[in-house]
């Protein structure tokens, strides 16, 4: 008797872990809405993210891995344009000053290994430099990916690499006729 209770209770917790597990799980996509692909947006247009990048691939990584990480802005602020677009590095395998920060624009991340290309929807930051202080969108929702390349255009690998954010850039206030 003590068995026939053992098991219909271990199949209840079973059963209750899988419900469970699956609560944490990203929702499935809806095949009817295609991803953009590049070149169909441009920043004076926002679009919604781009859903080729469903979910944000930020990834913790140890102190001692190479990763780069947003100082400012944050996920999901809502800010004015222009704006100050900070990010910092900690452990790159390529000098600071020979790196290159690349941010795609309602537009997926790019794989490791691949070469960024600047268009309307990717474009860099200079060479060695990771802020620009006049960082300017129109008024919109944009889901940005930052990622970092070698001076030859080649994106980094690493899981702490990238780093996806959604911003929300407020309209201009009127200008007052004082």
């Amino acid at each position: 008797m003590k068995k026939k209770h053992f098991t219909s209770g271990l199949a209840v917790l079973v059963a209750g872990l899988i419900v469970l597990s699956g609560c944490g799980a990203p929702a499935p996509q809806n095949p009817a809405d295609p991803p953009a692909t590049a070149g169909t947006s441009t920043p004076a247009q926002p679009m919604r993210p781009n859903l080729a990048t469903p979910e944000k691939i930020n990834v913790e990584v140890g102190p001692d891995e190479p990763q780069i990480f947003m100082l400012e802005p944050e996920d999901g602020d809502a800010l004015n344009s222009p704006f100050f677009l900070r990010i910092g590095a900690a452990n790159l395998q390529v000098p600071l000053l020979s790196s290159i920060v690349r941010i795609s624009l309602n537009a997926p991340c790019l794989a490791a290994g691949e070469t960024f290309t600047e268009d309307e929807q990717h474009f860099s930051l200079p060479v060695g430099e990771w802020s620009e202080p006049r960082f300017t969108l129109p008024a919109g929702k944009y889901r940005l990916c930052i990622q970092v390349s070698d001076s030859q255009d080649v994106i980094l690998e690493g899981p702490g690499l990238t780093r996806i954010i959604d911003v929300e850039v407020l309209p201009s206030p009127p200008a007052s006729n004082d």
